[in-house]
């Protein structure tokens, strides 16, 4: 077996690129809520002033995404990976170096654009084309779940670092001496699979040379506009918004319809628990159930989940609620990613996943919006019922869609 497939090589790539992502996921929205006040006693900004940096992290988060597809064609995997570790290095510096908003607000949009380097997008484009077919999903899922885990570490990280004095700067410290260590590592280790890279061509799109690609749909611009594919986004995003939604005013709610804090508290570590887990479980099963049946559970899963969550209150349902959008969450996620890899090709990944997100984007709008109905109608719950409509309806759209290489197949052949 050559060195370019061998399993040592494959596992340094995938204990690189899943370190990468658990990193930057446990050092930025995981953790940054945690150190984020010990900053606003220090500099005496409003909490409006410091919310600005979590929606620039994430709009930078977004727009970056993209990035990945360009990097990845002109400098390959290595370059991209060290590139995202010099930008998230750069931006923790000027966290661990902040001497007012400004500079924190900078910070945020430096390491959204780090993010998106570091994230799913090029993991995911790695893996795929490292992993045997029969192994991808096994692979990314785990890969997926990893960065999951991120988000329970990086509180817990934060905490040890601030310690009783509430020393932040030494946190945002250890983030650039580590993200160096961990940039370091996967320039080493990650690179492209030269057996498959060299089999198709970049600029001709669908590679022409490998039997395992789709061939009718020759172009990237001809899968795009494929009504798969806009099902894809569009379940891609109704995750988001409901993801951003209930992190936001889960609390909230669940205080408002009389339950305590500490329970609130309770219900998003089970949500969290679920998501990560959901993730594993999308790669065991994988192997055997169409991962578009997969897609389809995680959808159904959040309808249910959203009309849970406006209709009771007791809390047993909350909780049935938690572990519904842990698994939709975590699942959602993970079949949007592999259905799109089954139908299009690994050759087209990062730029479709790319797409994927900067669509997704628009999910930030969704706690803006939830507000704005809260203030009117007193509840949160009309927008719990939208969500959960819209959930079902996407579900179904899943349910028409098929492989468009496939369908392309039969209309030749009917012809």
């Amino acid at each position: 077996m050559s060195v370019v497939s061998s399993p040592l090589r494959f596992y340094l790539i995938f204990a690189a690129v899943a370190a990468s992502f658990f990193f930057v996921v446990a050092m930025t929205f995981a953790s940054l809520g945690v150190v984020l006040p010990h900053m606003i006693g220090e500099f005496g900004w409003t909490w409006a002033e410091a919310g600005l940096g979590f929606t620039l992290l994430a709009l930078s988060t977004g727009v970056s995404s993209i990035l990945p597809a360009l990097t990845i064609k002109l400098i390959g995997p290595r370059g991209t990976y060290a590139l995202g570790a010099i930008v998230m290095s750069l931006g923790f510096g000027l966290l661990a170096m902040t001497w007012g908003l400004t500079s924190f607000l900078a910070a945020t949009v430096i390491l959204g654009a780090g993010f998106a380097l570091l994230a799913n997008v090029p993991g995911v484009t790695v893996l795929s084309e490292w992993a045997e077919e029969d192994k991808r999903s096994m692979a990314i899922g785990a890969y997926l779940t990893i960065g999951g885990l991120g988000g329970v570490a990086g509180p817990l990280l934060a905490v040890y670092f601030l310690g009783d004095d509430g020393d932040w700067r030494s946190f945002w410290k250890f983030g650039v001496l580590a993200m160096a260590a961990l940039g370091i590592f996967a320039a080493s280790v990650v690179a492209h699979r030269a057996d498959r890279y060299q089999a198709f061509d970049h600029d001709k799109g669908a590679g022409e040379g490998s039997p395992k690609s789709p061939s009718t749909l020759k172009t990237l611009r001809e899968a795009m506009l494929t009504p798969q594919f806009a099902v894809i986004i569009l379940a891609l995003t109704l995750i988001y918004f409901c993801g951003l939604t209930v992190s936001s005013f889960l609390p909230i709610h669940l205080t408002g319809e009389g339950h305590t804090a500490s329970f609130a508290a309770a219900t998003l570590s089970i949500l969290a628990a679920a998501n990560a887990a959901s993730r594993a479980l999308g790669g065991i099963v994988a192997r055997k159930i169409r991962t578009r049946y997969l897609l389809i559970s995680g959808l159904l899963a959040e309808a249910l989940a959203m009309v849970l969550l406006a209709t009771v209150q007791s809390e047993g349902m909350v909780i049935v609620f938690a572990i519904l959008h842990g698994y939709a969450y975590g699942m959602v996620l993970f079949a949007s990613t592999l259905v799109q890899l089954e139908y299009f090709g690994h050759e087209k990944s990062a730029a479709m996943l790319g797409l994927m997100n900067l669509a997704a984007t628009s999910a930030m709008i969704g706690p803006v919006v939830t507000g704005a109905v809260g203030d009117r109608f007193g509840s949160f719950a009309p927008v719990f019922w939208v969500y959960g409509i819209a959930a079902l309806l996407c579900a179904v759209l899943a349910m028409m869609m098929h492989n468009p290489e496939k369908v392309v197949q039969k209309q030749v052949a009917s012809e």
